[in-house]
């Protein structure tokens, strides 16, 4: 009896063991949802390169940032909104940086499926027709058009997912460089009730597909990744230009969380301060800067060199990054 005793506790305590094991062997990865493919990419080289394990959790930034402050396990943290990286969203978690990997835009998505509304169809038509190459009269229509309520747009919540804020972010810039009045588009949207909302700007491409909606706003790299047509939008309101932060400013919308104002669209990694697994996650951390070009296989534009936002200095892990292959982008 008493063998058999020590042989139960000798194998519970083995697979205590191999739990723990495990568990500091295991990368958790949070992603913004609409770069999975991306993350998905230097997870699984990483994961070779350096024999250990990584699992993926994706939803929208802001859903994640919150989750993250609440206590969720997370060892590496990809945003696509600044502000979800910092303490606002973060709370204690918040590690005092962040890394900027590469830029993207706003496109408006569309599947086979638009031929099925005929409104739909001939937005899609008229863009071709001029080769995506309109005049300001022409984007004029395109967007009164796209927020008359005889097409349904695609806009994710902006509160748990940044390409919502963006959603609403271009309907404004729109407003002011198309028709001279801010607000023109969103009002009009909502007053048509065109516009249909989602968790998640991925959790949309159902719909989209099967016509439910006929356009969404999302990312091109996303757009690109899971072969949706788009339309390609003006730097003045696609947010992908670096160069105008300044104009993309003058644009905000109001959350919980405090008002998010208009600015490029980026990609940010960065290790929440309850990190678990730190030295291993400052290792991918360090992979994913040397191997960033790699995003421009997925239609987005690595920023060479990166940029660290740091309120703190970076961990001693890290500070051999800013010896060449990064520049320092300002306070976080």
């Amino acid at each position: 009896m008493a063998v058999i005793v020590v042989v139960l506790v000798v194998v519970a305590a083995f697979a205590i063991y191999q739990t723990i094991t495990q568990k500091k062997n295991t990368l958790m990865i949070y992603t913004a949802d609409a770069y999975v493919g991306e993350v998905n990419a230097f997870a699984g080289n990483f994961s070779i390169s350096e024999g250990v394990d990584t699992s993926l959790k994706s939803a929208g930034s802001f859903a994640l940032a919150q989750q993250i402050a609440q206590g969720s396990p997370c060892d590496v943290f990809f945003s696509i909104a600044k502000s979800a990286v910092q303490k606002q969203y973060l709370g204690s978690q918040f590690s005092g940086w962040a890394i900027a990997l590469a830029s993207d835009q706003m496109v408006i998505a569309y599947s086979s499926s638009v031929s099925t509304n005929r409104a739909a169809e001939t937005i899609v038509q008229e863009y071709n027709s001029s080769d995506g190459k309109l005049n300001m009269s022409q984007w004029r229509i395109l967007f009164e058009q796209l927020t008359s309520g005889n097409v349904k747009l695609g806009i994710a919540n902006p509160s748990t997912d940044p390409a919502g804020l963006r959603g609403w972010l271009v309907l404004e810039a729109a407003g002011y460089v198309y028709a001279g009045n801010q607000s023109y588009y969103t009002s009009r949207i909502m007053l048509n009730k065109g516009n249909v909302t989602g968790d998640h700007a991925a959790n949309l491409v159902a719909p989209l597909e099967t016509g439910e909606i006929q356009f969404l706003f999302i990312y091109r790299s996303f757009a690109i990744s899971h072969k949706l047509h788009f339309l390609t939008l003006e730097d003045s309101v696609n947010f992908g230009n670096i160069g105008m932060g300044p104009f993309y400013s003058k644009f905000s919308y109001k959350l919980s969380k405090g008002t998010q104002t208009g600015a490029p669209i980026v990609l940010y990694v960065t290790v929440p301060s309850g990190s678990s697994n730190k030295d291993l996650a400052y290792r991918f951390v360090k992979y994913v800067v040397a191997h960033s070009k790699m995003l421009s296989e997925f239609g987005m534009i690595p920023l060479n060199p990166v940029v660290v936002y740091n309120s703190t200095a970076l961990p001693p892990q890290l500070s051999d990054i800013l010896s060449g292959s990064a520049i320092i982008g300002g306070s976080l």
